[in-house]
């Protein structure tokens, strides 16, 4: 049997190093955002537990579409408890409450939303036991929602400004009112959107197609370029230097030495240029006749000068023949977009970095930086334009995220139907359905333009190549270029979520110096979200029935699409402010009315458009309101009928009346409106007809 052997105890050794690790982890306190940007919070360092919750945090907004807005409402939060020194708690999003109470130039609604995100933020962290589990506040109470309004609707709040564009087109409006059935300021409502959003997508069609002609004008200069004229072309530095040229005494010399010897013919003879460079030096044609006879003796200065004279050189000189300045090669917008291309490729760095004299030479030819960058790599110059045109085209009738961010490369498909395509805008709620486009159609046949560019120009470098292996690229990429943002080289992001609005309020007030009729638009301060409301309503006025409206918006829901309408009837249709303006459109149509029938011998049979509107309301009586408002009512409720059995009369007889009642009406004051509505309910109106 094997004896074990006694086990021995000693001290463990631990081999020490020269260096010690610290324990703590590093990272980067940085948040990234919907567009690629980073947003520094290093500051949450000061919070107690910091780390755990800045953790969280980007668990939070990994859910969140709109990271930024997200992001931002709880940083001013933990900022708030960092500055009073306190924990992040029930007790301090109380306090933080109270502080977001007195901020007065927010609204309630806003408040709700802000604050709300500040609760859902605490909830999480009480579910993971990052903070202790409390009652948390309740919100602000939201106030009713404020509806986005269409264009007229809008404009109607500028009611001096609208009544002045729209006076010249009292018999258009008047004709769409006999069109569509319609009374005259649902008439006035449906020329004016439909003529805004004409103006709108014509020009933002032509904006479009103005920075894709330069996209094509660089990319002929391009395939043209030579390697060998790359390979030189990278190595300037000074545009100005190798364009500027000086002509000297020695090759003027040289030049009438090697065509004439040392005989030379009359001046006017000589290669043009050569007389005019030696003159400005003071050399007068007799002393350099003089000269060359000397030299032929070898003597003098010319002597010296055409000794040194190499075979080479006078073959050289030979082939010279106009020395003027306005002969030599002069700099060129093709030359500078050359040196562009073989120094940067088509990610070009700011002007600033472009060598010497090249941006101020392109400026000086109406070449300015923002449109050379997007000749190069398409950016805003084309992306507002398109914006606005995705936004006005009627057959869309699309939400400004939808095009902004979640319009893709492979959002255009062909459709099984011959000349048509599929536009397919993703949505964040509910089903995306593709929309049938004509690929004719101006709009998409741009967008496919600019898609192709893009892939060709993200195929020339790696940031471009992992992005293209990516399903969703949106079609609104952007550049970054100034260096403090830039995270990498060719950095690509999305724009920032306000970038859109701003879009759409520039191009308006470019396009309204053309175009007098958007100037309400201007003043009114209209945001892409009007132009959704302004299509839905248009199509309801023309008579659009809600399935077709429904399909344009994208509703699953009838009910939706319904509520839409009707909030952006409401709107646009029974605004008090109009008042003025229906009887400036009364008015014009009265004119019309007289002048067309001068010559007939048939008389009007409706006196009303002739009364002035003060006096009758001035002789009004409380008998005379309440059969204003039976009138009025009855009309509507017969419209349909009245305008099927005779719509000629419909249209130069009640549709008249009915617009008057509103502008009548719309004139008494609350008390007097409720007398005559109990009063309307007594009288008894023969059957229109």
């Amino acid at each position: 049997m094997t004896k074990l052997k006694k086990l021995a105890r000693s001290p463990l050794k631990i081999k020490k190093t020269d260096k010690t690790k610290s324990a703590n982890r590093v990272f980067e306190w940085m948040v990234v955002v919907e567009n690629g940007g980073k947003v520094d919070v290093s500051d949450l360092k000061k919070l107690h537990d910091g780390e755990n919750i800045f953790n969280e945090l980007l668990f939070f907004l990994k859910a969140q579409r709109k990271k930024r807005v997200y992001l931002y409402c709880i940083l001013r939060y933990l900022r708030f408890v960092i500055s009073i020194n306190k924990k992040v708690n029930a007790t301090t999003l109380k306090l933080y409450k109270a502080e977001l109470d007195h901020v007065t130039s927010k609204e309630a609604n806003s408040k709700a939303q802000e604050f709300s995100i500040c609760i859902s933020f605490l909830k999480q962290l009480m579910s993971v036991e990052v903070i202790l589990r409390d009652r948390l506040p309740e919100n602000f109470k939201y106030t009713a929602k404020k509806h986005k309004e269409s264009f007229y609707s809008l404009c109607c709040k500028n009611e001096n400004e609208l009544k002045e564009v729209l006076a010249p087109f009292g018999e258009d409006i008047s004709s769409l009112s006999k069109k569509y059935g319609l009374d005259l300021i649902e008439a006035a409502n449906c020329f004016y959107s439909d003529r805004c959003l004409d103006i709108i997508h014509k020009k933002s069609i032509a904006d479009i197609k103005s920075g894709l002609n330069d996209v094509e004008f660089v990319d002929n200069i391009i395939s043209g370029t030579s390697m060998s004229e790359i390979e030189k072309f990278k190595k300037i530095s000074n545009f100005s230097e190798i364009y500027s040229f000086k002509r000297t005494v020695e090759e003027a010399v040289a030049i009438l030495y090697s065509h004439y010897g040392y005989s030379l013919p009359r001046v006017d003879d000589w290669i043009p240029g050569v007389y005019d460079a030696l003159k400005s030096r003071g050399w007068k044609s007799d002393k350099i006749k003089k000269e060359l006879k000397d030299a032929k003796t070898k003597k003098g200065e010319f002597y010296t000068i055409i000794k040194n004279l190499s075979d080479r050189e006078i073959e050289t000189y030979k082939k010279i023949k106009d020395w003027r300045i306005k002969s030599f090669k002069k700099k060129s917008v093709e030359d500078c977009f050359k040196i562009l291309y073989s120094k940067y490729g088509y990610f070009l760095p700011l002007a600033s970095k472009w060598p010497f004299g090249l941006a101020d030479y392109l400026k000086s030819r109406g070449w300015n930086c923002t449109r050379v960058y997007s000749a190069f790599f398409p950016d805003k110059r084309i992306h507002m334009p398109l914006l606005i045109a995705f936004l006005s085209h009627k057959e869309i009738a699309p939400n400004v995220d939808s095009i902004f961010y979640h319009t893709y490369f492979n959002s255009i498909q062909k459709d099984s139907e011959r000349g048509y395509c599929l536009l397919n805008m993703n949505k964040m709620r509910g089903n995306s359905v593709g929309i049938p486009i004509k690929l004719s159609d101006p709009l998409i046949a741009s967008t496919l333009k600019l898609i192709k560019i893009y892939q060709e120009r993200l195929m020339g470098c790696d940031v471009g190549r992992d992005l293209l292996k990516k399903n969703n690229n949106s079609i609104f990429l952007n550049l970054m270029r100034i260096k403090k943002y830039i995270k990498q080289e060719n950095d690509l992001r999305l724009y920032d979520p306000g970038t859109a609005s701003d879009w759409v309020r520039r191009s308006l007030s470019n396009y309204s110096n053309e175009e007098p009729l958007l100037k309400p638009l201007v003043t009114s301060l209209v945001s892409g979200e009007n132009f959704r409301p302004t299509h839905a309503l248009l199509t309801k006025l023309k008579g659009g029935e809600f399935a077709k409206i429904k399909k344009l918006l994208g509703h699953s829901k009838t009910s939706t699409t319904k509520n839409y309408v009707e909030r952006s009837e409401t709107l646009g249709l029974l605004n008090k402010k109009n008042i003025e303006f229906q009887k400036l459109l009364l008015n014009e149509i009265a004119v019309n009315t007289r002048a067309n029938k001068i010559g007939s011998t048939s008389k009007p049979k409706d006196k009303l458009l002739q009364i002035d509107y003060e006096q009758r309301l001035a002789l009004k009586t409380p008998e005379l309101e309440a059969e204003w408002i039976a009138y009025h009512d009855s009309i509507l409720k017969d419209k349909n009928r009245l305008m099927f059995e005779n719509p000629y009369r419909w249209n130069n007889y009640w549709a008249l009346r009915l617009a008057e009642y509103q502008v009548l009406i719309s004139q008494l004051d609350s008390k007097s409106l409720q007398v005559a509505k109990q009063n309307a309910k007594k009288i008894d109106l023969p059957i229109l007809n």
